[in-house]
């Protein structure tokens, strides 16, 4: 009439295997913590001083013409566009 309470084999190895996975869990979720902890969080593009634009405290603004190469390499614009806007640009100077 007694209950038996031991645990077999298999048991005892499912077991084993979810502890492992959730200290696995656990060490995994600190590291990424610590690691968006240290980039500065927000939306700062992974950079550790927190600033967007990428510049340093005191850099000059990028000039139109630098705005409009960054634009191109980004993919935001093609070819003709950047050229027919260097172009304008240029012919204001």
């Amino acid at each position: 009439m007694g209950v038996d309470a031991s645990m077999g084999g298999a048991a005892w190895l499912l077991n084993g295997v979810i502890l492992i996975a959730m200290w696995a869990l656990l060490v995994g979720a600190v590291i990424l913590a610590l690691r968006a902890w240290r980039a500065g969080g927000g939306d700062t593009d992974g950079r550790a001083d927190g600033r967007e634009d990428g510049r340093e405290d005191g850099a000059a603004e990028p000039g139109a013409e630098q705005l409009l190469a960054e634009r191109f390499a980004r993919g935001e614009i093609d070819a003709e566009e950047y050229l027919r806007r260097r172009e304008v640009l240029q012919s204001r100077d």
